[in-house]
C-alpha cells in the first residue's frame, strides 16, 4: 500500500512543482504565467481528492467515466512535465494513428498512469549522456486504442526485472 500511496502523492507533487517553477522564473512569458499556474491547480485538486480517499480509509470513489480523447491526454500530461522535459533536454517524438478514436474512461485515472510512465521515462534519461528521447506512440487496434511509451534510457537491469513486482523495488 506505501508505494502505490507514494507514487499517487509525489507524482501530482512533482508536476505541482515544476509548473510553479516555471510560472516564477523571469524568463517566463506572462501569457505562458496562468497556463503553468492552472496545471498546478488542477494537480493541487486532484491531490486533495486522493487524500480525501485516503482519509476515507482508502475506499475507492467511483469516478464517472467519461469519453476521453489521447491525444489531448498526452499533451496535457507533456505540458505538466514541460519543465522537466526542458531542463533534461528531452526530446518528446510523437505518433498518431489516424483516425485514433475516442475511448471511454475515468479521466484522473489515465491522466495518472500517464503521468507515471512518462516521469519514469525522465528519470531513466537522467543518466543518459546521448540523445535523450522518448517516443509516444498511440494506434487503435482492433476497437482497442492503445499506447505505447518507450525511452532511449539503459533499460531495466536483469537483476532488477526479476522482481519488479516487488514493494519498494524502483
Amino acid at each position: 500500500v506505501l508505494p502505490d500511496l507514494y507514487h499517487q502523492v509525489n507524482y501530482p507533487l512533482q508536476s505541482k512543482k515544476n509548473n510553479t517553477e516555471l510560472a516564477g522564473r523571469p524568463r517566463t512569458r506572462s501569457d505562458r504565467m496562468g497556463d503553468y499556474l492552472t496545471a498546478a491547480q488542477k494537480e493541487l485538486y486532484r491531490t486533495e481528492g486522493m487524500l480525501q480517499r485516503l482519509l476515507f480509509l482508502m475506499e475507492p470513489v467511483v469516478e464517472e467515466t467519461v469519453e476521453l480523447e489521447l491525444e489531448g491526454l498526452v499533451k496535457q500530461t507533456l505540458n505538466m512535465l514541460a519543465f522537466k522535459l526542458r531542463d533534461g533536454n528531452i526530446v518528446v517524438r510523437t505518433s498518431y494513428s489516424r483516425p485514433l478514436p475516442g475511448f471511454k474512461g475515468e479521466r484522473s485515472k489515465i491522466e495518472q498512469v500517464l503521468l507515471m510512465l512518462l516521469f519514469n521515462s525522465v528519470e531513466a534519461l537522467a543518466a543518459v549522456d546521448l540523445e535523450k528521447v522518448i517516443w509516444i506512440d498511440a494506434l487503435c487496434e482492433n476497437n482497442f486504442v492503445q499506447i505505447v511509451i518507450e525511452d532511449s534510457g539503459k533499460g531495466i537491469p536483469e537483476s532488477i526485472c526479476r522482481s519488479l513486482m516487488k514493494p519498494f523495488v524502483t
